[in-house]
């Protein structure tokens, strides 16, 4: 390498990931807890996890910054009873989203919120919790406060870099 390529940073953003829709990517043996056995994905999903991979295998650089862009997981979808999710349980979804995020290389990570009808249940903002166990970087933008914001603005990320 020569020049700047030594000093660069980048930044990758996974946005909408909705872990659980049976539309959605998930890893290849997503785990269904409350019926000790795991889910078989379907065509979709298979194509999906595929084109997961080969965007992790494309990078140039490892990003200095991984950024999930709110809704990591679908939630429970109570307006469509859970029908279109391979488990409501949130847990699922959320150790399911962190096996693939866990398979994108990164020094750093951070996460911003979504929709409330998708992440949060009583109070409980779940992009909170798994943002935390992921050992994310804290921080506040516009009001926010602990792991999770509605918004990163650029300088907080260079300040992190």
């Amino acid at each position: 390498m020569k020049g700047r390529s030594k000093s660069s940073k980048s930044v990758l953003i996974a946005s909408d990931m909705h872990v659980g829709s049976t539309t959605a990517v998930c890893s290849k043996d997503p785990v269904i807890s409350d019926q000790e056995t795991t889910f078989r994905p379907n065509k979709l999903q298979t194509e999906l996890l595929s084109v997961w991979e080969d965007t992790i295998d494309d990078l140039v650089q490892k990003p200095s910054v991984l950024v999930v862009n709110g809704e990591p997981c679908d939630g429970g979808n109570f307006k469509g009873l859970g029908k279109q999710s391979w488990s409501t349980n949130i847990s699922d979804q959320l150790d399911d989203a962190e096996k693939l995020l866990n398979m994108i290389p990164h020094d750093k990570i951070m996460f911003t919120r979504g929709s409330g009808y998708h992440v949060d249940i009583q109070g409980t903002n779940f992009e909170e919790v798994i943002a935390k166990k992921m050992g994310a970087i804290p921080y506040k933008a516009y009001g926010g406060n602990g792991y999770t914001d509605y918004y990163i603005t650029s300088d907080l990320i260079l300040l992190i870099m």
